[in-house]
This record gives C-alpha cells, sequence and structure tokens, in this order.
C-alpha cells in the first residue's frame, strides 16, 4: 500500500515534521501490519530541492506542487493532525477526494492503535498467571477464563 502524508509543516523545522511522521509511520505500520505499506517521500530537504530541479529561491509553491506530483502514485492519502488549518494540506485533501484517492484522517488511525494497545494490555494483565503462553504467542488463544 503506497500512502501519502499530508501533514501541517508551517512554523516547524525540518526535524520536528521529520520527527512527527516518523512517529506517524510508525503506528500506520503497527495498524495495518499485514500490508507492505511504502510511503511516498513528500517531505524535501535541500538536496531533495535541488535534485528536482529547485533552487534556494522556491516557495510554499514549489513544494506544494512537488507535493501534489507525489500523491499521485498513492493509493491512501492520510491527513495528519490539524490539516483543516493548513493551506497546502486543505488543497490536498480537496485534490485527493476530487481524483478518487482513498482519504483518512490520522486521528482514526491512531485511535485504532491506542485501542489495539489497550486490548493487548489488558489480555496481558488477564493472562497473569495461567498458562495460556500469551506471552510465547500472539495467536495463542487464552483458555483460563472459560474454565469457570
Amino acid at each position: 500500500m503506497k500512502v501519502f502524508i499530508s501533514q501541517p509543516m508551517k512554523d516547524k523545522t525540518f526535524d520536528e515534521i521529520e520527527i512527527e511522521r516518523n512517529s506517524m509511520i510508525h503506528v500506520i505500520g503497527c495498524v495495518y501490519p499485514n500490508e507492505e505499506i511504502e510511503v511516498i517521500d513528500s517531505l524535501f530537504s535541500d538536496e531533495d530541492v535541488e535534485r528536482l530541479g529547485g533552487d534556494e529561491t522556491v516557495g510554499a509553491l514549489w513544494f506544494l506542487g512537488e507535493a501534489i506530483k507525489a500523491m499521485d502514485k498513492a493509493d491512501i492519502v492520510i491527513m495528519g493532525f490539524n490539516w483543516q488549518h493548513a493551506r497546502g494540506c486543505k488543497i490536498e485533501h480537496e485534490i485527493a477526494i476530487d481524483y478518487d484517492k482513498k482519504v483518512l484522517p490520522y486521528w482514526t488511525i491512531e485511535r485504532q492503535y491506542r485501542e489495539m494497545m489497550e486490548a493487548d494490555k489488558k489480555k496481558k494483565e488477564s493472562c497473569e498467571g495461567c498458562e495460556c503462553d500469551s506471552e510465547k504467542s500472539e495467536n495463542s488463544p487464552c483458555n483460563h477464563d472459560k474454565e469457570a
């Protein structure tokens, strides 16, 4: 699955954007463990700008144009937190919808991730002391609560 991440970048450093993006990628991978996730690169470093034919004078529209070109390859577009307040993200969202891309707000994926983590935590807590081997195998069914 090819994933395009649209995230607000204004007033953030490259490192801040990259950290946020990497966290999102980790969560996406956890929620879709059976999918081969390929994140489409739309975070452009100075080297990328030069490689793509830009120079130090390029502005926000140049970056938006390159991101839109990259989005063309996406199977799914994930909208980062607060995308509704970022001009570029709003444009990317509109284009994704108009061109029939599957669009998901990141908060829905993060909610799934939290629910998965909570369920896993509860399973481990409920299996403490039983012989279900939940620590050894995630697929191992726990039978201790059926014994009552």
